[in-house]
């Protein structure tokens, strides 16, 4: 086997590793998953491929070191210095992954109150009873965090590291949420007044987007993808001018970029008007499309339960990004004109589009859309969970309840292992090392709760497009990027924490941008049968739109009609629309 050329023994490790991808080198799709085994156990192969000879040794740590996902305690920063000492394996780093915990925050009753107030209740049984301990978790992690901004060592580290990262190419920010922070923000919940310690996303973004930026614009990484499924408003709100500046030139670098706004991550944030944060935001918003100029693929999406009833050009602000070949926005109530006006503006260079969650105003129909679409030269098209605001009006619920992310009944698909973020909220790590020593196959990632054994394990080999919840289209009411079978972890605790135990996990990709389809399976194999084969030929069924509601079959027809194909099976597409 040595005598194998590199090329071909590269060939070999990227059938092991079909988690990493190069966005500027994709076209339509990602390829799908080449194996099925979980990431912990691929780590493991490559270090023992690495043993057999000096040779092995150099080409298995590209592979080994390309991923880093990194965890917001002191073990991992330690770890991630001691990377960025090493000249070698600190070259090979692609994909940053930033794990951001929820901070802990200090109410107006201390830590000890906290615990002689709820520990003697009955508390110390139950499912709450991790939370009362010795010694107390959330003082742990909140001493811990306290100590790494204050002492600035998270940003000294942060910048060390994108310093050396030489190759570095993505960066993507995800929340972390452990098991005994979701006990927590469960067990709050039940308070209408809480005065106690509490977990907080909103302080914990600030400070990931307020460290990543001035980190990037030291070091000067060749970084060009950036995304994050959370990122609150009230955080990027909070950056100073300085930081907000730095970032220009992180965007104007960048050819892709995925952000979806979630402004119901905290309690006490839950009944604020997104409209007013966006608005708040313009100026921020403006300088940001307008500086990147170099994106190919952009996707912007808000919370799925609250679509953003600010106009389009509310957020973009007129820019046009003469590059663009993929664009996708989620969870918005526009008008026709105003969705038609902007693929229009970018008509010679798009290739891909994905609508979700997008609710059409009064006055403005869907096969307006359909038919401004036709006439570009496409080559796949994604309607998800589209429909009409009136309509959709009348079936929200009457009153809303805080859900700390994945809690929300009606996200059925992926209950307690996706948090409701208007997007994604998994992002494909790959084979990565997790600077704390642990492989992430088991991460809750983008405020994955716990829920082993739960039915949200999501297998696709079996799983039809055909659901009972309106707007799941087979997969999601996210937007698609990977999906993921996690199990439990708590990894938000301190780095001292010894009962967390890493897991073998399922990681699987699906082409970004389209909803997956029954005609494939995750593996790419071909299943029985597509209960949308006899669309094309059954002229008894009605795909009119009528105004009012949008029908499954009907996205499936417009998007097979406006591409002239199913882009699944590449088979023709003659209906009329």
């Amino acid at each position: 086997m040595n005598r194998l050329p590199t090329d071909v023994l590269r060939e070999v490790l990227d059938q092991l590793d079909p988690e990493y991808t190069d966005v500027t080198s994709r076209m339509k799709f990602w390829t799908p998953r080449k194996n099925d085994f979980g990431s912990q156990t691929v780590i493991a192969d490559l270090r023992r491929f690495r043993l057999v000879c000096k040779r092995f040794a150099e080409l298995g740590a590209q592979y080994l070191f390309r991923t880093i996902a990194h965890r917001y305690n002191s073990k991992s920063f330690k770890r991630l210095s001691d990377l960025a000492d090493h000249p070698v394996f600190a070259s090979h780093v692609k994909k940053f992954v930033y794990l951001m915990p929820y901070f802990y925050v200090q109410g107006a009753k201390d830590f000890t109150e906290f615990k002689r107030d709820f520990g003697d209740f009955g508390m110390q049984v139950g499912s709450y009873s991790a939370l009362f301990q010795e010694p107390l978790h959330c003082l742990e992690v909140f001493e811990e965090q306290r100590h790494l901004m204050n002492s600035g060592d998270d940003l000294r580290v942060l910048k060390k590291a994108m310093k050396s990262f030489r190759s570095l190419q993505q960066v993507q920010i995800l929340s972390v949420l452990g098991e005994k922070d979701s006990k927590l923000l469960d067990f709050a919940s039940d308070y209408d007044e809480w005065e106690y310690v509490d977990c907080k996303w909103i302080p914990a973004c600030q400070h990931a987007v307020n460290t990543m930026l001035q980190a990037l614009d030291y070091g000067r990484p060749p970084v060009y993808s950036f995304m994050s499924p959370k990122i609150n408003p009230q955080s990027l709100l909070s950056l100073s001018p300085e930081v907000q500046e730095l970032g220009l030139s992180t965007w104007s670098q960048l050819t892709y970029l995925k952000l979806n706004f979630n402004h119901m991550s905290d309690r006490d944030w839950y009944q604020t008007q997104l409209e007013n944060k966006i608005y708040m935001l313009s100026q921020f918003f403006k300088n940001l499309f307008h500086a990147a100029q170099n994106l190919t693929e952009l996707h912007i999406g808000f919370f799925p339960s609250s679509p953003l009833r600010s106009p389009l050009e509310d957020v973009f602000h007129g820019a046009i990004w003469p590059k663009l070949r993929i664009f996708g926005i989620e969870s918005w109530r526009l008008t026709s004109e105003e969705i038609i006006q902007k693929v229009n503006a970018h008509a010679p260079t798009l290739r891909g589009i994905r609508l979700a969650s997008i609710f059409l105003k009064e006055g403005s129909c869907w096969k307006d859309i359909v038919i401004a679409l036709k006439a570009l030269d496409l080559e796949w098209l994604s309607l998800d969970n589209i429909g009409y605001e009136k309509e959709f009006d009348s079936r929200r619920p009457a009153i809303q309840q805080f859900y700390p992310d994945g809690h929300d009944d009606a996200d059925d698909e992926e209950s307690h292992m996706t948090s409701l973020t208007g997007a994604s909220s998994s992002f494909g790590l790959g084979f990565n090392i997790s600077l704390d020593g642990q492989s992430n196959a088991g991460s809750r990632m983008g405020d994955h709760h716990s829920s082993a054994g739960d039915s949200s394990t999501h297998s696709r080999s079996t799983h039809s497009r055909s659901s009972n919840n309106r707007g799941s289209r087979g997969h999601e009411t996210h937007s698609p990027t990977t999906s993921h079978s996690l199990n439990s972890m708590d990894l938000a605790g301190p780095s001292s924490a010894t009962e967390s135990s890493s897991q073998n996990g399922d990681l699987h990709l699906i082409p970004v941008g389209v909803v997956e389809r029954p005609g494939l399976n995750g593996m790419g194999v071909m299943i029985p049968k597509d209960p949308f084969e006899d669309l094309e030929w059954d002229l008894d069924i009605d795909l009119e739109d009528n105004g009012v509601n949008v029908r499954e079959l009907q996205m499936v027809h417009w998007e097979r009609w406006v591409v002239g194909r199913d882009v699944y099976t590449g088979k023709k597409y003659f209906r009329d629309l």
